[in-house]
């Protein structure tokens, strides 16, 4: 098949990318034509189409000047990526697009001269963009009501306005659900809440995220920003705790710091730091900066178990996948989509709040809690999240799809 490929980054830096940047490769191992279509950024794959890429814009201080900040503003429908997409099509003639995280960055303008042309149209969701105004956090946690939005204090005033306008433009046009043929979500928890909130239940298909392996990614590209102590020196340590990913207030990063300091216990933290804010100092506590692919490898390697402090309601989990896959219990809140891959007791232990989850970790490092062997977590993995029957499933959807619009 000639499959498009759609997000709005095309290099490594959160999970979703990750999933994107590994489902590429996937599908060109199964014999397929992939062509990607993506913002442009100095840290992008090689691409034979970023002749196609819209310029890059940003919606964060912690990415992007005030320039590319305006441009962002505009773009939540563009003209210009609307006409990028078209000259990629004729170039490309896809039998399907799947797209990804395509807002704000490269809007639902791009959808368009996709429909025009009776192409099938495959959305695989991340976060709760299609349903509420903040990415991170469905509706249930604003109690079903968007207003509440605006009086959340975690995006300052402006930024809150300037989402809720555009989800309700979005929800009062369809600008999404009109477009889009099928839905893929990674877990039960999101089939529910995007069913629960207008999305209908037949064009959901759940498919779990696939364990990736390391040789999918291409050397040299980085998952977090090098910050603190070298690769080397944090490799050497053997026996800690390790987390991965951004490291924020919502992740709940100094929450899990202090928990270490309190059991004194190594916690290494591999992720970039978010300009405001300010990660707890502690003796027992080391923080690494982004490392590559290969190097998160051999942090896993030598970790003892992975943790996690994030309060949202993760859409997935990626990171708990990914060290299981590794032989490594994960501990973290049970939250979101967890708990359908961590079985509690078995690979790993998800607590209600940080104190429970303070005296699960408490109680494993002690050895009262015994969780099952790392060649057990490892076999599990492969045979629940493997790439091969992910693939199957994908592309089987992929051509129910094309041979309905022939």
């Amino acid at each position: 098949m000639k499959i498009l490929e759609v997000n709005k980054f095309f290099y490594l830096r959160r999970g979703a990318e990750r999933h994107f940047i590994d489902l590429v490769h996937l599908l060109e191992e199964h014999g397929n034509e992939v062509a990607v279509f993506a913002m442009a950024h100095p840290e992008n794959i090689d691409s034979p189409y970023s002749k196609f890429f819209p310029s890059y814009v940003g919606f964060n201080k912690n990415d992007s000047t005030i320039f590319e900040r305006l441009k962002g503003i505009l773009r939540l429908w563009s003209i210009g990526n609307q006409r990028k997409m078209e000259l990629l099509l004729e170039k490309f003639h896809p039998d399907v697009v799947h797209i990804h995280n395509i807002y704000h960055q490269l809007s639902p303008s791009i959808l368009a001269p996709i429909k025009k042309r009776g192409i099938s149209i495959v959305m695989t969701v991340h976060d709760y963009n299609l349903v509420s105004p903040d990415k991170d956090r469905s509706l249930r946690n604003l109690h079903g009501r968007w207003l509440r939005f605006l009086f959340d204090r975690n995006y300052a005033l402006p930024k809150r306005i300037l989402l809720l306008l555009k989800f309700l433009i979005e929800k009062q046009f369809r600008l999404y659900d009109r477009f889009i043929d099928a839905y893929i979500v990674p877990s039960e928890y999101l089939a529910g809440v995007l069913a629960d909130f207008g999305i209908s239940r037949e064009r959901i298909t759940v498919l779990p995220h696939f364990v990736s392996s390391a040789s999918n990614v291409k050397s040299g590209s980085k998952i977090f920003e090098e910050t603190g102590d070298s690769p080397d020196s944090a490799n050497e340590r053997v026996g800690y705790a390790l987390y991965l990913g951004a490291v924020s207030e919502e992740k709940g990063v100094n929450d899990i710091a202090k928990i270490f300091d309190r059991l004194k216990f190594p916690l290494i933290v591999a992720g970039s730091a978010e300009k405001n804010f300010q990660p707890m100092q502690s003796g027992f506590v080391s923080f690494v900066g982004r490392k590559s692919k290969q190097e998160v490898q051999m942090l896993l390697e030598n970790a003892r178990l992975v943790v996690s402090g994030s309060h949202l309601e993760e859409t997935f989990g990626l990171v708990a996948l990914e060290a299981i896959s590794a032989g490594k219990p994960f501990f973290g809140m049970n939250v979101g989509a967890y708990p359908e891959i961590i079985r509690q007791g078995h690979d790993g232990f998800l607590g209600k709040n940080v104190s429970e989850l303070e005296l699960g970790l408490q109680k494993y490092l002690s050895g009262e809690l015994k969780l099952d062997a790392s060649e057990m977590l490892c076999h599990r993995a492969e045979q629940e999240f493997n790439s091969t029957r992910y693939g199957d499933r994908i592309l089987e959807l992929f051509r129910s799809l094309a041979d309905r619009k022939k």
